[in-house]
């Protein structure tokens, strides 16, 4: 058997025991071998090794090779598969991700000497960045030396980055059964796969359309109209035609009529929250309502609130979103409390204000304290954000995350 060939094999075998979680990775990605000397690529279907440096890694230490395999399916799970400069902020962070993970599951045959400067090295830059995210590391990356940005690469490249090709849905799926198996994986110590956990959930997370959520509150009814949709011109004319002034179908005298009678957008105004995003969800949500105003029966409330209810715009007709839309200003900037939102929903109710209020939309952080009790009417907190953090919420609520791509360019001015 060619000596490459049982190197690359037994090495991915190693992953496979040390790992069970990268097993369906491994075993997509092709290892080959190619003459002469330099670093290894990975181009999304098969890793590619150089004779010479393979021989050289194995004699040195054959976890160098194990490790190598690992490190590029880790880049295929986590879809690093956009070309850049191993060099780049972003190409060091993605290796550093992807190395702190291995040198965090301190397995046998996926260990290497110099691990404990590599995890110090990341959690470092974690510090700094507030999340394990890839954008955000690359961002603490590229305020760091040049001699900094040097001693990453030495630390945690591994493969040249150049042959990288697109995110396709293979490795997608790849993702989200390594992310089922590894909550699964009863067997590996608490805390080590922490961090691969958070970065798989980043990665796989579910983008939500909150406009869906507003549709749920849409009500169906019969209005005393006519319906030109449901007329048929061929068949009226040709029972005038025929039988005097008798049409054969007429038009229907009722139209089904979707609205949105009450309900209520909130918006987190604290300091912590980023007003950019929060004044492109507003913009989306009434347009969206827009579309859903029963003439002169709305009542949609746009309440501001911090640690108090700073105001409440009250919707009744597309003019009045005109209005808001051209005069809006954000009125808050103090801490989060959730509960005078929900108190000021709550005496609304009481003093007959709102009869049948639909539920509400609240865009916020999630740093603040949250009611105790299930409110009388469904609720979902909105959070937009890079993906990268935990949004723990009251179990009676809703959630919907939202990346900034998920909104629309800013039009409230």
């Amino acid at each position: 058997m060619d000596v490459h060939r049982e190197i690359l094999d037994s090495s991915a075998g190693a992953v496979c025991v040390d790992a069970r979680f990268l097993t369906k990775a491994v075993l997509s990605l092709k290892l080959d071998v190619v003459p002469g000397e330099g670093m290894l690529e990975c181009d999304g279907s098969s890793i590619l090794f150089h004779s010479k440096t393979l021989e050289s890694m194995y004699r040195e230490d054959p976890n160098l090779v194990t490790r190598a395999i690992a490190h590029c399916a880790l880049h295929c799970i986590l879809g690093h598969s956009t070309p850049n400069d191993e060099c780049s902020p972003r190409g060091i962070a993605e290796d550093m991700a992807v190395e702190y993970i291995l040198d965090s599951l301190g397995t046998p045959h996926l260990s290497l000497p110099d691990g404990p400067e590599r995890i110090y090295s990341f959690e470092r830059l974690v510090s700094m960045a507030g999340s394990p995210s890839v954008d955000r590391i690359a961002e603490a990356i590229a305020q760091e030396s040049q001699w900094k940005l040097s001693m990453y690469t030495r630390l945690f490249n591994r493969d040249h980055h150049a042959s990288r090709t697109g995110n396709d849905d293979r490795w997608k799926e790849i993702s989200k059964q390594a992310l089922t198996e590894i909550e699964g994986f009863s067997e590996m110590p608490a805390g080590r796969t922490d961090t691969f956990m958070r970065l798989l959930r980043i990665r796989n997370r579910r983008r939500h359309d909150y406009r869906d959520f507003l549709r749920r509150f849409v009500s169906k009814s019969s209005l005393p109209k006519e319906d030109p949709d449901t007329f048929d011109p061929i068949y009226y004319t040709l029972g005038l035609q025929r039988y005097g002034n008798i049409p054969l179908v007429d038009s229907s005298e009722m139209t089904d009529n979707r609205s949105i009678d009450e309900f209520v957008i909130a918006l987190d105004t604290s300091g912590s929250v980023m007003k950019g995003p929060m004044t492109r969800f507003l913009e989306e949500s009434l347009d969206a309502v827009r579309q859903c105003l029963p003439d002169g029966r709305a009542r949609i409330h746009v309440i501001q609130c911090d640690t108090m209810v700073r105001s409440d715009t009250l919707i009744t007709g597309a003019g009045d979103i005109a209005s808001l839309s051209e005069r809006f200003e954000i009125d808050g900037g103090g801490g989060t409390d959730f509960r005078p939102a929900f108190d000021y929903v709550d005496s609304l109710i009481e003093e007959g204000r709102l009869k049948h209020l639909k539920g509400m939309m609240y865009f916020t952080d999630g740093l603040g304290t949250f009611p105790e009790k299930r409110p009388g009417y469904d609720v979902a907190f909105v959070f937009c954000d890079d993906g990268s953090t935990e949004h723990p919420i009251p179990p009676w609520a809703m959630k919907i995350e939202l990346v900034p791509e998920d909104l629309g360019p800013e039009t409230i001015r």
